[in-house]
């Protein structure tokens, strides 16, 4: 009679719960932001990382955007933190398509435009569920000139497909980099204004769970 031959994976994430998943992957990504934001200056031109996933692997990938935002504004260090997120969390995850890790990028794309233009000031943040989409707000509040000098600045480096000048490389590289993981989770990244008139980025992404019951 035949023998069958039992195999253990070694894969370290076969067992892992999705939340397991999720919380390594923050860990990963706050050991990464130590090894290039503490050095860091308001005037010092650095890249935020760009995932290289391909569109349709990022698209069959789910995690709930909140928290990622959360951590961004939360960091134990403060020149660390990217954001400060104000409002409360929502009663429903608001669960987007796309790895954490990406998400993660985006925020750290948009970091390096708002460090450009307000320095050490960190810009204010909303994330909200708006008609089947989580809706991020980035540099809330600004004042006028910096929300419209932002605004501005990612119309501008959106348009091109090179750098300018080779000062605003690693700013077209974050403008870029951060359109690509919008599109690649679905949604879009681009210039609002505020109730109060008041530019500011935003991005629209659409919930996995809006498109599972539709």
């Amino acid at each position: 009679m035949p023998q069958t031959t039992a195999f253990l994976s070694t894969d370290p994430d076969a067992a892992a719960t999705p939340s397991d998943l999720q919380a390594r992957s923050l860990r990963g990504w706050a050991r990464r932001l130590r090894a290039w934001l503490p050095g860091h200056t308001p005037y010092e031109p650095f890249t935020a990382p760009t995932p290289h996933r391909p569109v349709a692997a990022a698209q069959r990938l789910r995690c709930d955007f909140w928290p990622l935002v959360a951590q961004a504004a939360q960091a134990l260090q403060p020149q660390q933190r990217l954001c400060e997120l104000h409002g409360t969390p929502p009663a429903t995850p608001l669960v987007v398509r796309g790895a954490a890790s990406d998400l993660q990028a985006l925020l750290a794309h948009l970091s390096v435009l708002s460090r450009h233009v307000l320095g050490a000031t960190l810009p204010r943040a909303t994330v909200r569920m708006e008609a089947g989409h989580a809706v991020l707000h980035w540099g809330e509040h600004a004042p006028a000139e910096q929300g419209l000098q932002l605004a501005r600045l990612f119309s501008r480096l959106s348009a091109t497909a090179v750098a300018p000048t080779p000062a605003e490389a690693a700013l077209h590289h974050s403008v870029h980099g951060a359109q690509r993981i919008a599109q690649a989770c679905g949604g879009r990244l681009y210039p609002s204004a505020s109730p109060l008139a008041l530019m500011r980025l935003t991005a629209r992404l659409p919930l996995a769970t809006q498109e599972a019951g539709a």
